[in-house]
């Protein structure tokens, strides 16, 4: 019986599997193929058919590759054009800092200019508002946060810690006004750098004449101005006293 056996099985039999294989026995019938590969993407299936009673290598199939950006599903994951950021915010190649432009397949697309213009906002967001401006009229406050005196007997300075005031300037550059504490200060502002200066005349409590000279100056996006002030004598009869001079940092308020 065991030889009978033997017979059926070179006869052709049909078992299964690849252990099956190993012991003679054939796992397929001449015809019978075999769906293999995959369908999802760009990909294909292909067949595996039956030679000498044993599936062969999958044949006629598009294997998967590495996704390329070109809106089709390369590596056949399921997923078109993943792993390129595409959609998400970026900045594109254009005058601001500004993360409104969109990633696409050949980079980030180039969006909008978006100027500095003096409202109160950091419309090209590069951390400074308003100072660096492009557009506009820009009115920021002052605020004196400290000032040093030549000497300790000079007080009653007309701007001193503590001082506030506004200035004026247009952001394209040109004139500009400012007030700090009582007196009224011209000037101009040029690629961010302003120079005010500011005079009076007065006679001073010893009856003398003097000149006050007054000078504010400075890069306006650092957000501090530094100031300065001395007196001159003018008509020094006997009993004038000693002219004295301040140094002091002014703050830019937007």
């Amino acid at each position: 019986m065991g030889g009978a056996g033997g017979l059926g099985a070179a006869g052709g039999t049909v078992g299964g599997g690849g252990a099956g294989g190993e012991g003679g026995v054939v796992t397929c019938l001449p015809g019978e193929v075999l769906v293999c590969g995959s369908d999802v993407g760009e990909c294909a299936t292909g067949i595996r058919e039956c030679v000498d009673g044993f599936f062969g290598p999958c044949q006629g199939a598009i294997e998967p590759i590495d996704e390329l950006c070109n809106a089709l599903d390369d590596d056949c994951d399921g997923q078109i054009d993943n792993g390129f950021g595409l959609g998400q915010a970026c900045d594109g190649f254009d005058s601001d800092f500004c993360f409104d432009d969109e990633m696409t397949c050949d980079g980030c697309s180039l969006g909008p200019n978006n100027d500095e213009t003096c409202n109160g906002i950091d419309d090209n967001c590069n951390g400074i508002t308003d100072s660096d401006c492009d557009f506009g009229d820009c009115q920021p406050s002052l605020l004196v946060t400290g000032s040093t005196p030549s000497s300790p007997n000079c007080i009653n300075f007309p701007v001193e810690k503590g001082s506030t005031g506004m200035i004026q300037y247009p952001c394209t550059g040109g004139p500009v006004a400012a007030v700090l504490g009582s007196i009224s200060f011209t000037g101009a502002v040029n690629n961010g750098q302003v120079l005010l200066t500011g005079t009076e005349q007065l006679i001073g409590p010893d009856n003398c004449l003097w000149q006050m000279d007054h000078e504010i100056q400075g890069s306006i996006s650092s957000g501090t101005l530094s100031y300065s002030y001395w007196e001159t004598l003018l008509s020094p009869p006997p009993g004038c006293w000693s002219p004295c001079t301040e140094v002091g940092a002014v703050a830019v308020q937007w």
